[in-house]
């Protein structure tokens, strides 16, 4: 008991002060490293899908066949549920409103699949990522031509 008090308590009391500060805000700088991480490993992965969903659709048959393949490319590699993923918006919103998310775009030859023809692909993901608190919208968008040749045929 007698050396409990001999310790001059006040001496090491501004370093806890300090520390009681410091800790906090190292663990909120150090959830927003995380965050900022699961944000950009998201962002990276949505892009790549988009390439390679888009890649495919340009190769396809017809229309129905490009549809067909991004959709199930973009469900397979970002499954609800997984990597952060509420989301993905099956339409997207642009100057000309509410639009598919693979369309024909310039140089369309009158709404027909044909060699030549510009397609676009936008991916809207909307995240749930716990350390960021509020959703947030994760948007990719490619274009490419198509490369089937006039008669729909995918040989070459």
């Amino acid at each position: 008991m007698k050396k409990l008090k001999n310790i001059n308590w006040e001496d090491g009391a501004s370093e806890v002060i300090a520390w009681m500060f410091v800790i906090p805000f190292q663990i909120i700088m150090f959830c927003y490293v995380i965050s900022i991480t699961e944000v950009s490993i998201l962002t990276q992965e949505v892009n790549y899908t988009n390439y390679v969903a888009l890649r495919g659709a340009c190769v396809a048959g017809s229309r129905e066949a490009a549809e067909n393949y991004t959709n199930e490319t973009i469900s397979a590699n970002l499954p609800v549920g997984k990597f952060g993923v509420a989301s993905i918006a099956e339409k997207v919103q642009t100057d000309e409103g509410e639009v598919p998310r693979l369309r024909l775009t310039h140089g369309d030859n009158n709404g027909r699949w044909v060699k030549g023809t510009l397609v676009s692909l936008d991916i809207v993901v909307t995240t749930n990522l716990t350390m960021l608190g509020t959703p947030k919208e994760i948007h990719s968008s490619m274009t490419m031509m198509l490369e089937s040749p006039a008669g729909g045929s995918t040989a070459y």
